[in-house]
């Protein structure tokens, strides 16, 4: 951040809608109690929303999770593991999904290939908080195919505390979903005017919460570029708001 974090409120009715939300998240991902979840998010000085809430998020659908515990916050915190440490926990646990910041997971899938790993289970990888270029989506997946993985595919989510949350693909480069229409609204206007611009036109990312009891934001500027379409996914069959280009 480039300035001191604006505190951000939530209550337990809204930590319950939370869980809606992510457990939708990961129905939208085609992830249920089937699946191992393996957690890359980093261990960090002050625990990240994206390392709390993907365990949150695993318990809405009754999945297993690992947290690999990357990261060297402190001198006090002794349970961190290295590279190579993490690799083998995934292989060890079996992990079906794996969910980090895009370059950390950049990282593990290719060190992984370079000590022969298996992981051949591997069929979601969620990517987050980092850019994911087209390239890297597919080094991503001939590294795993490389190591057995069938079909898997890499998962881009446009992740904000405002939601504590996030608009996921239900395919590579098929939209990021909306999982809780009836909690965000969101808008898209001109840059410099604030007018509200058609469907389809790219423009600033505007946010309002429809049911929050915590911080309340009312057509909050994300300061992100993006467009919004409506119509009903040609992937997975669902309607309500859908980015249709990377924020």
């Amino acid at each position: 951040s480039t300035g001191k974090p604006a505190p951000f409120y939530s209550t337990t009715y809204d930590y319950y809608n939370a869980l809606t939300t992510t457990q939708r998240m990961l129905e939208i991902r085609e992830v249920d109690g089937t699946d191992i979840i393996a957690n890359l998010n980093p261990m960090t000085i002050q625990p990240t929303g994206a390392f709390i809430r993907t365990l949150h998020a695993a318990s809405t659908v009754g999945a297993p999770i690992i947290s690999a515990f990357s990261g060297n916050p402190s001198p006090h915190f002794r349970q961190g593991r290295r590279l190579d440490e993490v690799v083998r926990l995934v292989e060890r646990s079996r992990a079906t999904v794996l969910w980090g910041v895009t370059s950390y997971i950049r990282r593990v899938i290719a060190r992984a290939l370079e000590l022969r790993a298996d992981f051949s289970p591997v069929r979601r990888v969620f990517v987050t908080g980092e850019a994911a270029a087209p390239g890297l989506r597919e080094a991503v997946v001939a590294e795993l195919t490389a190591m057995g993985a069938r079909d898997p595919f890499v998962s881009v989510s446009y992740g904000q505390t405002e939601t504590q949350a996030g608009m996921v693909e239900c395919r590579p480069d098929g939209g990021m979903h909306n999982p809780a229409p009836e909690l965000f609204y969101w808008e898209i206007v001109d840059p410099q005017t604030h007018a509200p611009l058609p469907e389809g036109s790219e423009g600033l990312v505007l946010l309002t919460h429809l049911d929050r009891r915590g911080t309340l934001l009312l057509r909050y500027a994300l300061g992100d570029i993006s467009a919004i379409t409506t119509a009903r996914c040609p992937h997975c069959g669902r309607i309500g708001e859908r980015f249709i280009c990377t924020p």
